[in-house]
């Protein structure tokens, strides 16, 4: 028998310069289903690159369906 991987919803979470309103406003991002925090920053990346945003870099962090928090470090850590 395969062996199932667990797959979860996350969330990217961040902060965006709005021009308009010249002030940073937080908002969310739905990654869809993962099959875990890889492939959840990998989604992240994908989504800052496509967009094109403005982005705060201290605030932004992503998160499972169960509200764990998983930020980037500079050793590649979570």
């Amino acid at each position: 028998m395969a062996r199932k991987e667990w797959i979860g919803n996350y969330q990217l979470h961040y902060s965006e310069f709005c021009s308009y309103k010249n002030e940073w406003v937080a908002k969310t991002a739905f990654l869809g289903k993962c099959l875990g925090v890889a492939e959840a920053c990998e989604k992240a990346v994908n989504f800052i690159i496509r967009e094109n945003l403005t982005v705060d870099y201290g605030t932004m962090y992503v998160s499972d369906g169960w509200g764990n928090k998983f930020y980037a470090t500079k050793e590649g850590k979570n």
